[in-house]
């Protein structure tokens, strides 16, 4: 799996900057919704929680763009990714990898905690009818 991903993201995956931001950001872009979410619960397995997001180009054709969420989950890709056969992007996440060591963690991503989450989101699905890919 691991050299699926490092494969896969060597041609339809970047590794860029971010100008007005600093610092860089690893995604990808897909103009298939269904391989997006099929590449965000592979890289579940691996610790990598991801958000997708959605976008209409002109009214041609609409993409979905997958980016980890928190240092935690950009240290795994990093690591999932240190062996991508493509030089540049190996070296933007071998850079990207080094930034994070001596650097505390704050994710956000415990603020709820599950046994208070989980009840709400179920009781919002029963109550609405609606699920995560509505």
């Amino acid at each position: 799996a691991r050299k699926f991903i490092a494969m896969f993201w060597a041609c339809d995956g970047y590794v860029r900057s971010l100008r007005k931001k600093g610092g860089l950001e690893i995604s990808v872009g897909l103009a298939s919704r269904a391989l997006v979410e099929g590449l965000r619960r592979l890289l579940l397995r691996f610790g990598v929680q991801t958000l997708i997001r959605h976008r209409r180009h002109a009214g041609r054709f609409d993409s979905w763009t997958l980016t980890p969420v928190g240092r935690s989950s950009y240290e795994a890709l990093c690591d999932v990714l240190k062996d991508i056969p493509h030089p540049e992007k190996r070296r933007r996440i071998a850079e990207i990898a080094r930034s994070f060591v001596g650097c505390a963690v704050n994710d956000n991503l415990d603020t709820v905690p599950p046994e208070v989450m989980l009840p709400a989101v179920i009781g919002a699905r029963e109550r609405t009818g609606l699920c995560f890919v509505d």
